[in-house]
């Protein structure tokens, strides 16, 4: 997952996850009964068909609709909790990261500021951060959340029948070739489109610094193409 510079990166945010390892935690308390809600689910649907739909047995509907109802609510329940928990920390460490790089930007020498735009830095610490910690934050423990849930699945279709099991994993080389190619292209473009943001946000910023001159000047439509290029 992590290569090169980006362990690097994600180094540097493991202490203020760390900081709030507990709420992370309890984030993923709930997630084995997610896991179970997500196995529960078709196995009722396959009781149902076999032991009611295909035998035209009635009797026992009202029973596995409640079960129905009750697997619902508890991986409902379980993705709530799951989600406030991962949340709350995600955005106490979005916080505390933010705090730190407005620290940082206040201790920057003065010579970084005649090269760097005050907009470039103002994105810097707003979008693209809150961007990065969260993927960081919430998207790893998703992922391990996803991963158990496949696993836990897998082993669940290979308890019905391993060949259309093998038949179903067919698939999984293309999509994974394909996954891999629209991630490295959305990777390009998210990077590309920072870019853009923070160009942009830059120019608009020593614009409205600068109007008055803009408007002693006559500039307005200069500086209107200029902020339309940046903006392409």
């Amino acid at each position: 997952m992590f290569k090169g510079n980006n362990l690097g990166a994600f180094l540097h945010f493991i202490p203020f996850i760390k900081a709030y390892r507990k709420d992370y935690i309890y984030g993923l308390l709930p997630v084995p009964i997610s896991v179970f809600c997500n196995i529960a689910f078709p196995w009722i649907i396959i009781q149902i068909i076999d032991q009611q739909l295909v035998v035209k047995q009635w009797d026992g509907m009202s029973y596995w609709t409640s079960l129905i109802v009750l697997v619902l609510i508890c991986n409902y329940l379980s993705s709530s909790f799951y989600n406030y928990f991962v949340q709350k920390a995600a955005l106490q460490t979005i916080a505390d990261i933010r705090k730190d790089l407005f620290n940082r930007v206040l201790h920057f020498p003065k010579s970084y500021y005649d090269v760097t735009p005050m907009g470039s830095v103002l994105t810097r610490i707003t979008s693209d951060l809150e961007a990065i910690t969260e993927s960081l934050a919430s998207g790893i423990l998703a992922m391990v959340k996803d991963v158990l849930v496949t696993i836990a699945l897998l082993i669940f279709l290979v308890s019905i029948s391993w060949k259309l099991t093998l038949l179903t994993l067919v698939i999984a080389p293309p999509m994974y070739f394909i996954t891999s190619r629209l991630r490295r292209s959305l990777q390009k473009a998210q990077l590309g489109s920072r870019r853009i943001l923070s160009k942009s946000t830059g120019y608009l910023q020593e614009s409205l610094q600068g109007i008055k001159t803009v408007q002693l000047y006559n500039a307005e439509a200069e500086s209107q193409t200029k902020f339309a290029v940046f903006t392409q």
